[in-house]
């Protein structure tokens, strides 16, 4: 595969039918979305993207953590969705949260919240990840380990054409967890960018690192997100409410 559909399939990749497809579009451009009468992004095609989980198991009770990172290539200035985020869990599907980040030249915080989807806000200029999204998978029966092709899938949307959004995840294993709205999640990588100063991910959980264990693709210890994925370069597609 050439072209604008080569951006598409660095990873485990599929289309839905819809608005829009990499077979379809110009080599220059993004597919064209327009927001429905539900006022949010669809349509467009997904991305998913699969990775295996370590060899520990986790015990009853426990919760895994699973955030998605990014890069944007192609602006200063854009907002990216992701809408749909479903992760695939050894043939179990877990739904997560909306989440929609605006980046901007001049923002000097990187900030996230949570109010039923995530709100993030950030900048191409500081260094390391933007947090995209989270999914927290709660285990009342534990795991085994070795769990294979773990896969998060969701689809991306951009409110500018032509940039590239490379993102990937990852999962950290925890004895106890809380909502989403309490995790005190970290927006950046940067340490000199956010409230937290400190070298953690983007998307550690800062107020649960103590209960932090192995399992998932992380290691515990100071490991709160756990090892990435491969990074899969996605063309979102364009998001237009006119």
């Amino acid at each position: 595969m050439n072209g604008a559909r080569s951006l598409f399939v660095i990873g485990l990749f599929s289309l839905l039918s819809g608005c829009g497809s990499a077979g379809t579009a110009p080599a220059n451009r993004s597919p064209e979305v327009f927001i429905g009468g539900g006022g949010a992004c669809s349509g467009g095609p997904t991305s998913t993207l699969a990775a295996n989980f370590n060899g520990t198991a986790l015990p009853a009770g426990s919760a895994l953590w699973l955030t998605s990172v990014f890069k944007l290539q192609g602006a200063d200035a854009a907002t990216i969705t992701m809408n749909n985020s479903s992760v695939t869990v050894a043939g179990v599907s877990y739904t997560g949260p909306d989440s929609t980040v605006t980046l901007s030249p001049a923002t000097q915080q990187a900030t996230v919240s949570y109010t039923g989807s995530f709100f993030v806000n950030s900048s191409t200029s500081f260094s390391g990840n933007t947090f995209l999204d989270a999914v927290e998978v709660p285990l009342p029966s534990g795991l085994d380990g070795g769990i294979k092709n773990v896969s998060w899938s969701a689809q991306l949307y951009s409110s500018v054409p032509n940039v590239k959004v490379q993102w990937q995840w990852a999962a950290a294993a925890y004895t106890q967890f809380g909502d989403y709205s309490i995790a005190g999640i970290k927006p950046s990588d940067d340490p000199n960018v956010t409230v937290y100063a400190n070298s953690d991910h983007a998307g550690t959980p800062e107020n649960f690192k103590s209960f932090v264990i192995g399992g998932g693709t992380g290691g515990g210890g100071s490991n709160f997100t756990g090892s990435y994925s491969s990074t899969l370069g996605v063309l979102p597609s364009l998001c237009r409410t006119d």
